[in-house]
């Protein structure tokens, strides 16, 4: 039998989320940017979401492929982070599970994202991404073998969160009409100085790459009005 289609069978029988426990908390604060010289800082506040701990993997990303009948890449690597994805694509599988799970699944803004990969420590740089590379947190050139890790398969943050910096580049939600949007934190493909929680980089959305894959966000109130609803059933 197929390596692939015995997966799918599986998954056929168990294709739910782990809700809350693949779910990380970011608890609300203020995200801040300083200009090259420091003089000046950019403040927003933040509200407190869950995020995915993982990147969403070749595993999560088959669910929704044969749900949606969409042809399956022969290449798909079920422990792996999902690439070679558009931002259409990202925004398709969270519409996805927006349809299953009633709960509005979205990509993270990039500063909601580097807020968590910060793990919301903007006053100083005591936080587990700022180490010295190489480390057991962040998947780069130095230590990749030019291919991504399984998305568990590094220390995950004080969040709780893997693989924020390095592995796979991440897309992050549009803001402005029109404009392109961000990936953020780098990838395997990458050296040391761009695999930063503030490495980042306009992007056209329709572009895919073997380097590039997302992962997901909820709202808190929306998220624990979720919860509650499943303690009472």
């Amino acid at each position: 039998m197929n390596l692939l289609f015995f997966y799918a069978c599986c998954l056929q029988l168990n294709a739910q989320l782990n809700i809350p426990a693949h779910f990380a908390y970011v608890k609300e604060g203020i995200y801040k940017e300083y200009s090259r010289d420091s003089s000046q800082v950019y403040e927003q506040k933040i509200a407190t979401f869950y995020m995915y701990r993982f990147e969403v993997s070749g595993m999560d990303y088959l669910r929704f492929l044969r749900a949606s009948n969409k042809q399956i890449p022969k290449d798909l690597d079920l422990k792996r982070p999902v690439v070679n994805v558009a931002y259409s694509d990202a925004q398709a599988y969270c519409r996805w599970l927006q349809s299953i799970y009633k709960l509005h699944f979205r990509l993270p803004t990039k500063e909601e994202w580097e807020f968590a990969a910060r793990g919301g420590n903007f006053d100083n740089d005591n936080y587990i991404y700022h180490k010295a590379l190489p480390n057991d947190y962040v998947v780069y050139i130095g230590n990749s073998k030019e291919k991504p890790n399984c998305t568990s398969c590094m220390q995950p943050n004080e969040l709780g969160i893997y693989g924020m910096v390095g592995n796979v580049w991440e897309w992050t939600e549009q803001r402005l009409k029109g404009f392109d949007t961000f990936i953020v934190g780098g990838s395997f493909f990458e050296d040391a100085n761009h695999v930063k929680v503030t490495t980042k980089k306009a992007i056209n959305m329709d572009r895919k790459q073997k380097d590039l894959g997302f992962r997901m966000v909820v709202y808190a109130k929306e998220f624990e009005l979720y919860l509650n609803k499943k303690k009472k059933e």
